[in-house]
């Protein structure tokens, strides 16, 4: 399925130019039926005062109602060269007085001295009138007569074209350089991002280092801040991938070296008791070297990753009762006595991953194993207080001694004179489990405790539901 991408850019102007050209369409419109409107109104007025005019022609004569239109009148009425004016003269019965006959009639009669405009067709041509009613005969106001002038619409119309036409023209023009000042404006706006596209584009695989944030939008400060989060988490990663790689290749260099010769030097041996003792140095080499690559794979493990390490809500103790019962043939096999203790009667909850947890317990206990000697002793013991459960594993061996006990965290030291075989990563990878699950260490030794005991205080977690 292709990916669906926008313009930023494009988006930007249309949603700025759309809502400017419908505020500019709205805009010319409502102009338009004002102007229209005032233009209707200046002619209505004018018709209106050519109606007054030719409602003054109106008399009475021996009680007959007459229309005394002299020759210069009607003259005038006919004199536009656009439009044609009609007018009638009218009874309220309907007999016709003076005029044409058949102007529309306005819906609603108008009371004497009051006037109404309406549209209307006179001969299929579209006109406005203008209709009134006047008392002539003074003697008898209740006699009424009805005027109506109508005229026709081509002036109007031509004053509409000329309105829309300069409406529209400056409207244009006003719009065509606010698309151009908006285009400039989104352009301005967008070049940070821009910038910020060429220094990420520019970059080595290897650059690793933040983006500057001087010269970045409020917008995006944000995204830029999380991009370096993770820009430093990856740089970490890879670091700590370097160093790791750069330890296992030293690490395994000289337990391989000796495996190969002990194999050359089993080879040519002839003396099958000789024999032997190469076979067991040899099977001794490769359990050291077995041991080194398990080593470093749980070292591995407990490194930082990309992205976050799943946890879950796990039993401690359940969790640290398995472990030590796995290790128990191994003790029994160096003669040494495993026991496991707590005070809790219930579970012991902690948001943890059980592999890492399980691999931190196993490298304290076959740490304390190889660090004691025979028919010695090796306890794990699981406490609490208000906060926090206190994992302890504490052997009678012969201890460590102040000034060593801050170098055995490092990764390959062995203290010296130990010989038991370790590779000096235990307590190593024991550290960087504790440190991902916010634990922290403590290491209690000569002269205050005879023999050593590592105390791990984890955060306690609440079981919901």
């Amino acid at each position: 399925m292709a990916e669906s991408h926008f313009s930023l850019r494009r988006r930007l102007l249309l949603w700025l130019v759309l809502p400017l050209f419908v505020i500019w369409l709205f805009s010319a419109w409502w102009a338009y039926q004002i102007s229209v409107q005032f233009t209707n109104d200046a002619y209505d007025r004018s018709l209106l005062n050519t109606a007054m005019t030719l409602s003054k022609q109106i008399g009475v004569s021996r009680g007959v109602i007459v229309a005394n239109l002299p020759r210069m009148t009607l003259d005038v009425l006919n004199e536009d060269q656009y439009d044609r004016m009609y007018y009638m003269i009218s009874r309220p019965n309907g007999n016709l007085v003076a005029g044409y006959a058949g102007l529309p009639l306005p819906t609603v009669l108008p009371n004497a001295n009051h006037h109404v405009f309406f549209n209307g067709r006179y001969n299929g041509i579209p006109v406005r009138v203008v209709a009134m009613a006047i008392a002539p005969d003074r003697y008898h106001p209740q006699r009424r007569v009805m005027v109506e002038l109508a005229e026709t619409l081509v002036k109007r119309q031509l004053m509409g074209r000329e309105i829309l036409s300069g409406l529209i023209v400056p409207r244009l023009a006003s719009i065509a350089l606010t698309l151009l000042l908006v285009w400039y404006a989104v352009s301005r706006g967008l070049k940070p991002l821009r910038r910020l596209q060429e220094e990420v584009a520019s970059r080595s695989p290897r650059d690793l280092e933040p983006l500057n944030t001087s010269d970045t939008p409020d917008e995006v400060v944000s995204l830029v801040e999380e991009f370096n989060r993770l820009l430093i988490e990856i740089k970490q990663v890879l670091a700590a991938r370097q160093r790791f790689i750069a330890d296992a290749a030293h690490q395994l260099r000289t337990p391989l070296a000796g495996l190969k010769t002990q194999t050359e030097l089993a080879l040519r041996e002839t003396d099958p008791k000789e024999l032997q003792e190469v076979l067991q140095l040899l099977h001794h080499s490769g359990e050291r070297s077995v041991h080194l690559v398990n080593q470093l794979l749980s070292l591995a493990r407990a490194e930082p990753r990309e992205g976050k390490t799943p946890f879950k809500l796990l039993d401690l103790l359940s969790l640290s009762r398995q472990v030590t019962a796995e290790w128990v043939p191994k003790a029994l096999d160096c003669d040494l006595d495993l026991g496991f203790e707590t005070t809790i009667e219930n579970e012991a909850f902690v948001n943890g991953n059980e592999i890492l947890l399980r691999e931190m317990m196993a490298n304290l206990i076959d740490n304390a194993i190889r660090y004691t000697p025979s028919t010695g002793r090796v306890t794990v013991r699981i406490d609490s207080d208000e906060k926090t459960w206190l994992i302890q594993v504490e052997d009678n061996g012969p201890g460590i001694p102040p000034e060593e006990r801050t170098r055995v965290f490092d990764r390959f030291y062995s203290i010296l004179g130990s010989n038991r075989g370790g590779s000096g990563l235990g307590l190593a990878i024991v550290q960087e489990i504790a440190q991902m699950h916010a634990a922290t260490i403590e290491l209690v030794s000569l002269p205050v405790f005879y023999g050593t005991r590592v105390n791990i205080r984890i955060p306690r977690s609440e079981m919901k539901g």
